[in-house]
């Protein structure tokens, strides 16, 4: 019997006595063997997971000191976990109830059934807005990089028009596959990236190890912390750990779903190792010089100590390697030329399919071809204000993370099992569900307030 399958179609042989005999067996056996495996799910996570957003990690420890900040790693992959199991629960219940013909497919399909329309747009707006802010971010990275690779002659205005032409056109294309073939590319070359951020670090502590031991104290900070930066080292690893949002589309694609909780708890601890070794080593490297863009670490170092604590980066006459950070940036602008279209192919999907934008942004349309030119010049325009991308990651994570990836989950897996009479948590994971959720509170408030002031005081 012949099985279309997402790569294609499939030849399965099988006895004559289990051959389908009605078109419900044809039904059944297609979904037991379309889909993805547990371990092809959990890799698919971590590869949502670790972009370039990871950059940004080395400043929370920077920030707070390493120990606060691989504690609040830790911490978060803690309440992702949590957060992801509520999604499973929420869909399984929802699934069950509802039969085959009628299953959830994404976050959209649930907040409408636990919410109605209004819940559907309540969630579409904030997806919306953190795909465009991620974007935004993006852009600045690779805004960057292309100017590094081409000699560094370019303000920060200027390379952000430059790049503009080349996402115009990416985010033209008709459909997410003509990008997402490339996506093993783009993965291989943030692991890269990364990889090149870890040996580099680690052989520049070499320059201040051979500083004197007086000059070594406060190098490196195990904990320091006000509201404030613990609001904005939150926000940056809610970032980082956003895979919640995405959870959906991978549970619908999986061959059994009853297999998702060990998907996902194995790409949770794989991504928080690979973020405590990215974090730390970089940290331990350069530690309270650590600069904002990492890559101007890894390319200019002190020439001693007294110049390291007193002298401006700019003037900094210790060995460098430029090339390095070509290197980095080259790796760099593979993986954002493809994840940014991806990232705004989010929008315009939900444009697409949103009652009361549906009518009039038809995919192949003038307009829609508008909407989508309007969005890349939103967010070259938001790249031209603000040129620190570490502090837009922080700003765009507080503001939508929570939401999407703690509060919301939590509130439609509760709603749901009210809705179809279910059994509802215990009172203890009740409480820790209350925990999770302060701390999104937390996060969305002192963390959105303290990034804008970082914003406003660079500005």
């Amino acid at each position: 019997i012949c099985i279309p399958r997402l790569t294609g179609k499939i030849m399965v042989d099988l006895p004559q006595e289990q051959l389908p005999k009605s078109p419900k067996d044809v039904q059944d056996l297609t979904s037991a063997v379309q889909g993805i495996s547990w371990w092809q799910a959990c890799f698919s996570m971590i590869i949502i997971a670790i972009g370039a957003g990871v950059l940004a990690l080395p400043a929370v420890a920077k920030q707070v000191g390493w120990v606060l900040a691989s504690s609040l790693a830790c911490l978060q992959a803690a309440m992702t976990v949590e957060a992801g199991m509520c999604m499973w629960s929420a869909f399984m219940v929802a699934n069950e109830n509802r039969g085959a013909h009628r299953k959830l497919e994404s976050y959209e399909d649930l907040a409408r059934v636990a919410f109605g329309r209004p819940g559907e747009i309540a969630l579409t707006v904030p997806i919306i807005c953190l795909s465009i802010g991620l974007a935004s971010v993006f852009s600045i990275v690779l805004a960057t990089g292309v100017d590094r690779l081409t000699g560094n002659h370019m303000s920060e205005q200027t390379r952000m028009l430059a790049i503009a032409p080349a996402i115009a056109i990416l985010s033209l294309l008709p459909k997410v596959s003509s990008i997402a073939r490339a996506s093993p590319l783009g993965v291989a070359s943030i692991f890269a990236a990364c990889g090149i951020i870890v040996v580099k670090s680690l052989l520049d502590t070499s320059v201040w190890q051979a500083w004197p031991h007086e000059r070594q104290v406060g190098f490196h900070v195990a904990w320091k912390a006000s509201v404030w930066t613990l609001g904005t080292s939150m926000s940056v690893m809610s970032g980082a750990f956003g895979v919640v949002p995405q959870l959906p589309s991978i549970l619908c694609e999986m061959r059994d779903p009853a297999e998702f909780p060990k998907a996902l708890k194995l790409a949770i601890c794989a991504i928080l190792v690979f973020y405590l070794a990215v974090m730390n080593c970089a940290y331990f490297g350069y530690g309270q010089h650590l600069q904002s863009d990492i890559t101007l670490s890894l390319i200019r170092a002190p020439g001693s100590a007294d110049e390291a604590w007193d002298v401006p980066y700019d003037q900094w006459t210790g060995k460098r390697m430029r090339g390095l950070g070509s290197v980095v940036s080259a790796f760099l602008t593979m993986k954002l030329l493809i994840v940014i279209p991806l990232i705004l192919m989010v929008v315009f999907h939900s444009l697409q399919t949103l009652e009361g934008t549906a009518s009039v942004l038809p995919p192949g349309s003038l307009s829609n071809r508008v909407m989508r030119l309007s969005t890349v010049v939103l967010v070259t325009m938001i790249g031209c204000l603000l040129h620190d991308f570490g502090k837009l990651f922080a700003l765009v994570a507080a503001l939508c993370s929570p939401l999407l990836t703690f509060i919301y989950p939590i509130a439609l897996n509760l709603k749901v099992s009210k809705l179809y009479s279910q059994k509802t948590s215990s009172w203890p994971w009740r409480f820790w569900h209350a925990v999770l959720i302060a701390l999104a509170f937390f996060t969305l408030t002192f963390g959105t307030y303290s990034s804008f002031r970082a914003i406003l005081g660079d500005t």
